[in-house]
């Protein structure tokens, strides 16, 4: 019984070493990077980098003795994908909505009291105000964000009480910062059945939110239409009733 536990706890200690690459957005990462992080011993990071490297997880830059993900974890993602299948379900309509309005559209789902991006849809045309830059994989709080509050609105109750657990990091002069006005805000995307982020997450961008349901009525993630803030506010009626109409198909499909 105690080498079962000392294998599953030795474990537990290698997977927390790969969601540091995680946390860290993937930067290289060395053996003294980790320990300090993780409160580890060198010598046993030291083990399981060595492993993992070998298993073709990790890749090691000899010039800097760093660590990096290598493209196996890509495999994951890819296989969870197919598992999923939200891809074959909405891609071509996220796509479609992408090019009608000429703005980035994404999808997410949520994940704890943040939200995980799966995809990222950039619109044919060249000449667009918000710049490009793919997030698939990248995770964000659910209360400075169009889709998080969107899921918030939307979710079951126990949810939204997790969120006065949470402490609020302001990303901008426009993020809430409390529970208290958070709740407020969460009250008017009911009422209106969409979520605004007006440079909440990042300063001068904005983005429209609605939910995502299935065809037994969970709710399983958001899309949003992001860009420019101006346009974002000029636009954002316009844009809420195409994302309804987007959600609307993918419900039917999945």
């Amino acid at each position: 019984m105690k080498k079962t536990d000392c294998t599953v706890k030795t474990l537990k200690k290698s997977l927390k070493v790969l969601d540091c690459f995680i946390d860290n957005k993937g930067e290289p990462l060395g053996i003294t990077d980790i320990a300090t992080e993780l409160k580890l011993n060198k010598s046993n990071v030291h083990d399981i980098l060595y492993t993992f490297e070998q298993m073709g997880y990790l890749e090691k830059d000899p010039a800097t003795s760093k660590y990096v993900l290598s493209f196996k974890m890509l495999e994951f993602g890819y296989a969870v994908n197919q598992h999923l299948g939200y891809a074959r379900c909405m891609y071509d309509i996220l796509q479609e909505l992408s090019h009608a309005v000429n703005q980035i559209v994404y999808f997410s789902v949520p994940r704890g009291t943040e939200l995980l991006f799966l995809y990222s849809v950039y619109p044919h045309i060249e000449q667009h105000d918000f710049p490009y830059r793919s997030v698939s994989g990248e995770k964000c709080p659910l209360y400075c964000s169009s889709m998080g509050k969107a899921m918030l609105a939307f979710s079951p109750p126990e949810l939204m009480e997790k969120m006065k657990s949470v402490e609020f990091e302001p990303r901008s002069p426009y993020t809430i910062t409390n529970y208290e006005d958070l709740e407020k805000d969460i009250e008017k995307v009911r009422e209106r059945g969409y979520a605004l982020d007006l440079g909440e997450s990042k300063y001068e961008t904005g983005a429209v939110g609605v939910p995502i349901f299935d065809s037994r009525n969970v709710l399983v993630g958001a899309i949003s239409i992001c860009g420019a803030l101006a346009t974002i506010r000029s636009n954002h009626k316009e844009y809420s009733e195409k994302l309804k109409e987007a959600a609307f198909k993918i419900r039917i499909r999945i």
